[in-house]
């Protein structure tokens, strides 16, 4: 029990930096400018180039709901690991 705690830490912290090389706070704040952008009238002019707006905004939403949700999971895989082990000193 106490192995898988210390692969769950590891993997919990490989995340943690896996955040910063990925640069989530920088990928959120393109989305705020990009929608920004496309909250604006102008853009809606040249819809061609509203649709590559639209086009990036999705795949940064796509990459930040991607990284939330493998955060979720490993959070929910941490309390069910602490519950094992909890589980197993119990039965000592």
């Amino acid at each position: 029990v106490e192995d898988i705690k210390a692969r769950i830490d590891a993997l919990i912290e490989r995340m943690t930096d896996s955040e910063v090389i990925f640069d989530l706070d920088g990928l959120s704040s393109q989305l705020k400018e990009l929608d920004d952008e496309l909250s604006r009238q102008a853009l809606w002019e040249d819809q061609e180039k509203a649709q590559a707006k639209l086009k990036e905004r999705s795949r940064i939403q796509g990459e930040i709901e991607n990284w939330s949700q493998k955060e979720r999971d490993l959070e929910e895989v941490l309390i069910l690991s602490e519950f094992v082990r909890e589980t197993a000193d119990q039965k000592d």
